[in-house]
């Protein structure tokens, strides 16, 4: 082989080893581009500015909900002047927008020098937002429309025409309105336990005709422990359905503040001229009272109202599920049985059923119980037994507008102490009605019925007891 085609063969395979070389550079190298995507996603945050909390001074805020102009008060913190007097405030939302307007981040750069904010909604903000600081600095951010992830907004800030991203938590507060920073709290339980609920009255809702009134009654009353209804019947407050009643009143918070009213034009707009119901209460001694407006829902779909006190200008939204008051159906507050008190508070009971009298008489405690029947000792198991379908005389429905006949039983409790008066269940039949329901009245009122096997059945039970049996208590 001459020199000639020797040397460019090696120059050949020479140029064959450096086109490889640069094939696998170029396989494992990273384009510039991808690196600096790279790099800037990387980056958690973009500052726009930077101060110390308590550098902020006022932030004065317009948006669709009105806005508002929030300055530090001597502490350094910031209020909202127009509602510091009179009303709570929800004081952790100010240091959070004082924070935020101290120090603003961006998640990344949108767009440099757009030529159309229209597409970001910057044409017309929904938000700007000028935080003063103390040393006469002067920043403005102003808030355009939701990313597409809804992560947060498009803004822009100062006189920089870059458009960036904010996450939400940094503006949130910059879409308050005044009223989003009053305390949501509306009735809150005292540190020493439970608040004493004495007495409620529900005007309106389903009690338009006529209140609904419950008052407290003690424990040793002989009606159980508990609320009375005395209005629109006379009854004891069943102890289940009727509790959630009491304990709205223990506390109550609302889901949102929809507005301050500061006019009789205000309140009309939420349906407060012609308030859908009134909640009277007693709460410790203090009177007090909730008055329910219009009907509202919550931005999740959640069925509410709108609620203001007496003593307060905030109209609050409230969902529905937390005013057991206007959902409340009387058919199903009471409490069936009309008296239960107790064996060892009750010296005697006279009966009289089936044309005869039965006069039961008793001493001891409910362990070491002793009775008589009509002078002939009982059984302390009978009497137990027979005391307990006594008290089960109940109540199954109201009695709506049932005149009375004759008089079927009577059954009258005396008590031992002699500082309660007696206490009398009567059972009448219905004028022109049915055998199988009769009235049964508890001390003159009329406001139930009842099956009147439950008459048949007193009148064979004492006669059982007399002859010294085991009465049931069946029927």
């Amino acid at each position: 082989m001459n020199k000639k085609v020797k040397s460019i063969l090696i120059g050949g395979i020479v140029l064959l080893l450096l086109v490889a070389a640069v094939v696998v550079l170029k396989l494992t190298e990273k384009p510039a581009e991808q690196e600096n995507s790279s790099s800037s996603s990387d980056s958690s945050v973009i500052m726009l500015w930077q101060a110390d909390r308590e550098e902020v001074v006022k932030v004065a805020v317009e948006n669709e909900k009105g806005g508002y102009v929030a300055e530090a008060r001597e502490d350094k913190n910031l209020t909202i002047p127009a509602i510091a007097e009179g009303y709570r405030l929800k004081n952790n939302d100010f240091v959070t927008l004082q924070n935020s307007m101290a120090t603003l981040t961006a998640t990344r750069i949108v767009e440099e020098n757009p030529e159309d904010l229209s597409k970001y909604d910057l044409t017309e903000p929904a938000v700007i937002a000028v935080a003063t600081l103390s040393d006469g600095t002067v920043n403005t951010v102003r808030i355009g429309g939701q990313l597409p992830t809804s992560g947060g907004y498009y803004a822009q800030v100062n006189d920089d025409t870059t458009v960036y991203a904010v996450a939400n938590v940094d503006v949130d507060k910059l879409f308050y309105g005044e009223a989003d920073f009053l305390d949501l709290n509306i009735l809150t339980a005292p540190e020493s336990g439970e608040a004493d609920i004495s007495r409620i009255q529900v005007d309106g809702a389903g009690f338009a005709d006529k209140p609904l009134i419950l008052e407290e009654v003690p424990g040793d009353s002989g009606y159980g422990s508990g609320y009375n209804i005395v209005s629109p019947i006379s009854a004891g407050l069943n102890s289940t359905t009727g509790q959630p009643l009491v304990t709205g009143l223990q506390s109550l918070t609302a889901s949102e503040a929809a507005a301050i009213a500061k006019s009789g034009e205000d309140k009309a707009q939420y349906g407060f001229d012609a308030p859908y119901a009134v909640v009277s209460y007693t709460r410790d001694g203090k009177d007090g009272a909730l008055y329910i407006g219009d009907e509202t829902t919550l931005e999740d779909g959640t069925a509410a109202r709108y609620l203001m006190t007496q003593d307060s200008g905030v109209i609050y939204t409230v969902t529905v599920a937390n005013l057991p008051w206007i959902t409340a159906d009387i058919d199903n507050l009471f409490s069936s049985l009309l008296l239960i008190p107790s064996i060892d508070t009750v010296d005697t009971v006279t009966v009289l059923a089936g044309g005869e009298t039965y006069t039961f008489k008793s001493s001891g405690d409910v362990q070491n119980i002793e009775a008589t029947v009509n002078g002939n000792e009982m059984d302390p198991d009978n009497y137990r037994t027979m005391y307990e379908f006594l008290i089960s005389a109940s109540a199954k429905e109201i009695n709506y507008g049932s005149e009375k006949g004759n008089s079927l039983a009577q059954i009258t409790f005396h008590y031992r102490d002699g500082a309660k008066s007696d206490d009398t269940i009567e059972f009448f039949s219905i004028a022109g009605g049915s055998d199988r329901k009769c009235i049964i009245s508890l001390n003159g009122s009329d406001s139930f019925l009842t099956e009147t096997r439950y008459v048949d059945k007193l009148t064979a039970n004492c006669q059982k007891v007399l002859d010294g049996g085991a009465p049931s208590l069946d029927y």
